[in-house]
């Protein structure tokens, strides 16, 4: 994934798409594209989460397991 759909997403993300918050969480989390960055990727998960995008709290879950 380029720089340029990264910078894409995190403007989605702080404009409120949960959409865009989950992808970059996985992408952080897993370094796809991006380093790992598991501060990061909570970050992202935990905002997509309080907006009820359930899918978040699966790798929530899996960064507090870890």
């Amino acid at each position: 994934m380029s720089t340029k759909n990264i910078e894409e997403l995190e403007v989605l993300a702080n404009s409120g798409d949960v959409g865009a918050m989950f992808e970059l969480g996985k992408m952080y989390f897993s370094g796809i594209g991006v380093d790992v960055d598991l501060g990061k990727a909570k970050g992202y998960f935990e905002s997509a989460a309080a907006k009820g995008y359930q899918g978040s709290n699966y790798y929530l879950g899996k960064i507090f397991y870890n």
